[in-house]
Parts: structure tokens; sequence; C-alpha cells
């Protein structure tokens, strides 16, 4: 492990920034990406076959069409927003929602991935009658946050999905001016009410207006992830339709993962299987001082391999407390003899900068067999 080190990857953030409306589009512009971030997000595009089409800052919304390759049927789009909603949001909106192809004989038009603290409900409630009349999908991908205005704005999208580390927050602080909605103000209380029964139903539209003006007046708002979204009918339970179209397993792979029985999961949200066992039980784990020696096969979770002592033919020894903090926590769970694979999410890898040939925000996967505890290269 010690022999991997790599200079750090740079990426590329391609920025197109106008003061008034105006779209950098067509062959001119049109890039190929590397592993840039989703927009307001920690989540990568994949490393290949990914062209960022037109973009657009305005006013501090940013808007970028992206093509995704797809065997299926050529391409699919996407449309990532990242940024407050204003009363020129559905017209800057549209234009790209325009020009997002439809992907085969299905006709969708593609999905939209959304990042906002929020804005003016009326903004939010014309942007999500504007997705629902283009019949777009909506999606909120990890570490995005998606309030009040662009909650509103996600309902309008089917289907939704929502990745695991990705919010909703109904009502964003009511103290902040421009947010939320009033929760005094019978208008805007019964619009807020109206609008939910329409995108989801009396029934559901009805339990989420309840919930969410019970907590209107909550200084950090109510927050829904995941599992609350999937109670109150918001989200789709399957979100496979949705990584599988950017043919990035990494997206949703450690909750994916996490649901296998022969796999482990710790409080440090390290993901761990037994391969073999040591014929020795009596024999001691190495602490977070020990010196260890190992074989390890690393892999991106496409099954890339990225680092390997087993491929150079020769094990590593190093100290326990100087490599990646899953390897420090992981490697004390074994005995020497034993064999583990590891699933390591970002931020016990190579988090926010990531290193060498691992992009930010990546998880790893990694086969270790443990030798033997002290030794050197």
């Amino acid at each position: 492990m010690t022999s991997f080190k790599l200079p750090t990857l740079i990426t590329r953030t391609l920025v197109c920034t106008v003061t008034a409306f105006a779209v950098a589009s067509g062959s001119a512009f049109a890039q190929q990406p590397q592993n840039p971030t989703i927009l307001g997000s920690t989540a990568n595009w994949p490393s290949n076959g990914v062209t960022f089409v037109s973009e657009a800052d305005v006013d501090g919304l940013r808007i970028r069409h992206t093509r995704v390759d797809d065997a299926s049927c050529g391409a699919r789009d996407f449309l990532e927003i990242d940024g407050p909603m204003g009363p020129d949001t559905v017209s800057v909106i549209e234009p790209f929602l325009n020009a997002m192809q439809s992907c085969g004989s299905s006709g969708s038009r593609g999905t939209v991935i959304l990042s906002s603290g929020g804005g003016e409900m009326t903004d939010g409630y014309a942007l999500g009658e504007l997705l629902t009349q283009y019949g777009v999908a909506v999606a909120l991908v990890q570490g995005q946050v998606c309030a009040s205005a662009c909650v509103a704005a996600f309902l309008g999208g089917s289907p939704r999905y929502m990745l695991e580390n990705a919010w909703l927050v109904l009502q964003s602080p009511v103290r902040r001016p421009g947010i939320g909605i009033a929760c005094d103000n019978p208008q805007e209380v019964t619009a807020l009410k109206d609008y939910f029964a329409a995108r989801l139903g009396d029934e559901n539209g009805g339990l989420l207006h309840e919930r969410a003006m019970s907590n209107c007046t909550a200084a950090r708002g109510w927050t829904i992830q995941r599992e609350e979204g999937l109670q109150l009918g918001i989200v789709e339970a399957d979100n496979s339709p949705f990584t599988l179209q950017l043919a990035d397993g990494s997206l949703n792979f450690m909750a994916e993962n996490a649901t296998r029985p022969e796999v482990v999961t710790t409080a440090s949200g390290l993901q761990y299987e037994v391969i073999t066992l040591s014929a020795n039980a009596d024999a001691q784990s190495p602490t977070a001082s020990s010196r260890v020696t190992v074989h390890y096969h690393g892999t991106f979770v496409d099954g890339r391999v990225f680092d390997s002592s087993v491929d150079r033919g020769r094990p590593a020894a190093f100290p326990l407390n100087q490599v990646i903090r899953g390897w420090t926590e992981g490697l004390q769970l074994m005995k020497p003899g034993d064999k583990f694979r590891f699933f390591i999410p970002p931020e016990l890898a190579y988090g926010e900068a990531g290193r060498g040939p691992v992009p930010a925000n990546t998880p790893l996967i990694f086969e270790i067999e443990l030798l033997e505890i002290g030794g050197s290269n």
C-alpha cells in the first residue's frame, strides 16, 4: 500500500458565467470530462462515455446538459441544476429541456438532477409544473440538498429517485427571507397543500402537507432522507433504473452492497466480508500502531484495478497508522492468515481530494491477506 504515491488527479470544472441568459453549446463547447463531480454533489460522473453538451450560470444558478453513452439507445441525457431558484428559473431551464434528446422508443426525455437551497415557493411550483409538462425523471445523488422550492420542483418529476446521503428539506428555515412559506398565511398554506395533492395524490400529498406544517416553524426545518421519502411515497423504492443509466454502480454501491447477508458493516461505514480465516484461531490481531505485511488487490466497484501488490508479485509492509482509515480499522479485525474483502466508503479512503488514479469521492474495494504482524519491504 505504501507504494501507492502517485500525483493527485486534477479534474477540470467547466464554468460559463453569464450576466444575462446565455448557453455555451454545440461542438465548440462539448467536452469529455475527467471524472468531475455532478453539480452540487459529492458523486462523480463515470470516467468514460460522458460529454458536456451545454452549460450556463445565471445569477448563481448553474445548469449543465450532460450526455452519457448508452448501448440500448445511443445516449441518455441529464440536466444538472444547482443553486438558488428565482422568478427567471423556468425561462432559463426550458431551453435546456427542449435540447434534451429522447432515448429510444420509450420517449423518455431524460433525468434532471437537482441541488438547491430553495427560493420562493411559487418559483418551485412553476418549475415542478414545467418538469411535469416535459415528462422528465428527477434525482438526488450523494451530498445534494434540495430545500423548499426545490422540493416542489422535485415533486414535478416522475419517476423520482433519491440515493443515500441526499436530503430533502421542508420547510427550510422560515427566518430566511424568500425561503419556504409563511406558516401563518392561509393562502400560502393552502397553495402548498393543493400542490402536494396535485403531484402526489390526496392521500400522500395530504400526509406530506400535514408533516410539513407540523415542522413549519422549526429553526432547522424538516429533513427527509431516503427511508422516510419511501414511507411518504415521494421516491422510488428501486434506484437501479437511474444508476444503470449512469453506467456507474458506485453511485449507490455502498448502500446496495450492505444488504448482502455476507457483508458486515461497522459503525464507521466500513464494510467487509470474510474470504478465508486463519487456521490459528488464537492468533493476535494487530493494533493501530502495529506494522503489518500484506498482499492486497485494489479495484474500483466496476472491477478496474488501480493498485495491487499481488500483480507486482511482492507483499507490502507498513505501519497501520500510516494508511487510509479503512485499512487502519479493517486490518485490526484480522489475524495473520485471514483474507478479507473490504468495501471502503470515500470518507474512509481518499475522500474529496482523491489521489493518483482514484477520483474524489470514490468507494474502493480491497482484497487483503494479512501475512504477518511485523515484517519489512
